[in-house]
């Protein structure tokens, strides 16, 4: 058995039918300004000032209504500790919740209202569940094991979150369930190989439609895709793209997902892998970048208005979907995006690193 890790940063930014999904932020000093100020244009993107420390990297980010939130993580002499940040409209204020001594690092993040959020990730071996409440963040109990690396909200009361989870063969799935007063594990199959089997995206349609996507295989990712029908969730098979070389094969796995409605889900992953979902069956469908862009977050607006994001090497790039096609937009700066979410009041938010710090850009679109 080959021995593998979940990489951090990989968690998928969606939203999914009126509940945006991203990451959060809380309180401490005002930092930086709104979209109109401008520290540099590219094609529509515009670098916000966010309220950078050394070490600090964005991961993931959702917005309700004007209020966008994201998370990640910031290097300290003590370790990784769990990073927030949240824009009213006035700037961007930065917040490192207090996790305890182990620590621990945000993967994403779900707003149901603007008083109710949830960011997911984990703290030494065990998921990190954290809830703000308008006014502060605080740590909610999880069941132990593991890392949650995406959320998706259906309502206060109806909350998912997915990850990985050490098992017998290597990193298994792990879904966990919030129903307004605890999180509890819920059982999901894996698909072979079963080596390796983990979840890093996670979108919402209702309450018996809910996605979700991550990779599976032994020496290489494989894509894998999961489907809540309201009572279970089953595995649903997907085209896999073709191998150059199958004696040196490219890593194809899924990394986040977004659904414009039920008969229109889009999934995103490595090797530049863009996958379409009409209702009836997934198919494989041609994007920008080729096989050096692995993509890490996808957000929809509209049927005719989804963004991507990810990187190709040290270098981030973004797509936007207009309806018949996928065009890249340029990124002005940065090292990576990581996170995506396409708000229907506030524009569209792309967020990651610089390889110092924390990185966020707005697009009016």
């Amino acid at each position: 058995m080959r021995v593998r890790l979940l990489r951090a940063g990989t968690a998928a930014a969606t939203v999914a039918l009126g509940v945006a999904v991203i990451a959060a932020g809380s309180a401490s000093a005002a930092t930086g300004a709104g979209p109109a100020s401008a520290a540099g244009r590219s094609d529509g993107w515009t670098v916000e000032a966010a309220g950078n420390r050394a070490g600090a990297t964005l991961a993931a980010v959702a917005a309700r209504g004007t209020t966008r939130w994201a998370v990640g993580s910031v290097v300290t002499p003590t370790g990784s500790r769990p990073l927030t940040e949240r824009n009213t409209g006035s700037g961007w204020r930065v917040s490192l919740p207090n996790v305890g001594a182990a620590g621990g690092s945000l993967a994403g993040v779900a707003a149901v209202t603007a008083q109710d959020v949830w960011a997911v990730g984990a703290s030494g071996p065990n998921p990190l569940a954290l809830h703000y409440d308008g006014t502060r963040w605080r740590v909610v109990p999880t069941p132990p094991g593991g890392r949650l690396s995406a959320v998706a909200a259906v309502s206060t009361t109806d909350v998912w979150a997915v990850g990985s989870q050490p098992t017998g063969d290597g990193p298994g799935i792990l879904v966990q369930h919030w129903n307004g007063h605890q999180w509890s594990v819920v059982d999901a199959p894996a698909q072979p190989p079963t080596d390796f089997n983990a979840l890093t995206g996670l979108a919402v349609v209702n309450a018996h439609d809910i996605w979700a996507v991550g990779s599976r295989g032994d020496d290489f990712n494989e894509p894998l895709v999961e489907h809540w029908n309201g009572s279970a969730w089953q595995v649903v098979t997907v085209p896999e793209p073709p191998q150059p070389d199958p004696n040196d094969p490219t890593n194809v796995g899924l990394t986040a997902v977004t659904a414009v409605g039920a008969g229109n889900v889009w999934a995103v992953g490595e090797a530049g892998l863009i996958e379409h979902y009409d209702g009836h069956a997934w198919r494989i469908v041609t994007g920008p970048g080729g096989g050096t862009v692995r993509w890490a977050a996808v957000s929809a607006r509209a049927a005719n208005d989804i963004w991507v994001v990810g990187r190709s090497g040290t270098t981030p790039v973004s797509a936007h979907w207009t309806g018949t096609a996928w065009h890249p937009v340029p990124v002005p700066t940065g090292t990576t995006l990581d996170g995506v979410v396409a708000a229907r009041s506030a524009g569209t938010t792309a967020v990651g690193g610089t390889g110092t710090g924390a990185l966020i850009l707005h697009n009016r679109r």
